[in-house]
């Protein structure tokens, strides 16, 4: 006599709106400190170009 097959249990689903960063809760959050990094970025090589050129 054979057993019937016990299927696997199913996965937990996954929250892809946690972000997996301390301090950051949300995506907008990140999304929003890259913009402002690359403009920080941005308006320093600008500024220092100006400054020494």
């Amino acid at each position: 006599m054979k057993r019937a097959a016990v299927p696997p249990p199913a996965p937990e689903p996954v929250d892809d709106r946690l972000t997996g960063l301390p301090g950051f809760r949300s995506w907008r959050a990140v999304y929003t400190l890259v913009v402002a990094s690359f403009l920080l970025w941005l308006g320093l090589l600008l500024w220092l170009t100006r400054a020494y050129s």
